[in-house]
């Protein structure tokens, strides 16, 4: 809906997210990601794939991309972070043929990794970007959708968003809460985003 609000058309659309909170569910999306996202490719026959970070489903793209020889841009690789995702990110610049890190750090890592410093080019964050032109002072936080109390437009307040670290599912619900104990601690209105799918969120839900 985001998409077509923003006046692109939709070719095609993909389902290939197997319900579940474990690994193995992560491993088998990214497998019927490719099945999916290559006949797609096969189809749709693009000059240019944009896939971004270090998502599973990005792996997917990535692979079924390079496999078809359809040139690979990757957003925001080169950064150095841990569990699975690093890993994946890492993995993702190597298929890739042009690369728009976000930092210059991240930049001098891709071509360390033996990447053409030609195709490499620091671009920003666009997440930072867009975070920042949604959190004007324009912003009524009264009109935002989720759960719990509404906070007041003017009020001050605390981000807070937090992943499961899939290396570590066990400790995920404590973890949870204890920054729960800690953001009730603060006391100040706090927005807390919903996690992402990766294994382990139900505990953190």
């Amino acid at each position: 809906e985001i998409i077509e609000k923003d006046g692109f058309n939709i070719d095609q659309s993909l389902s290939f997210a197997i319900e579940g909170d474990t690994p193995a569910t992560m491993a088998k999306t990214t497998g019927l990601g490719i099945i999916q996202i290559s006949s797609a490719l096969e189809i749709l026959k693009p000059e240019v794939v944009i896939t971004v970070a270090d998502r599973y489903e990005t792996m997917a793209t990535a692979i079924a991309a390079a496999y078809q020889n359809i040139v690979l841009a990757h957003i925001q690789g080169g950064a150095v972070t841990g569990s699975i995702a690093g890993s994946v990110r890492h993995a993702i610049t190597k298929l890739s043929h042009v690369h728009f890190p976000c930092t210059e750090a991240s930049k001098n890592n891709i071509i360390k990794m033996g990447e053409n410093e030609k195709f490499v080019f620091n671009v920003g964050c666009p997440s930072i970007d867009e975070l920042k032109s949604e959190m004007s002072p324009e912003l009524d936080l009264t009109k935002l959708s989720g759960v719990g109390y509404k906070i007041s437009s003017n009020a001050k307040f605390n981000l807070v968003i937090f992943h499961p670290v899939t290396t570590s599912l066990e400790s995920n619900e404590y973890q949870t809460k204890e920054l729960l104990k800690a953001v009730e601690q603060i006391g100040k209105a706090t927005i807390w985003l919903w996690p992402n799918i990766d294994a382990g969120t139900d505990s953190i839900s």
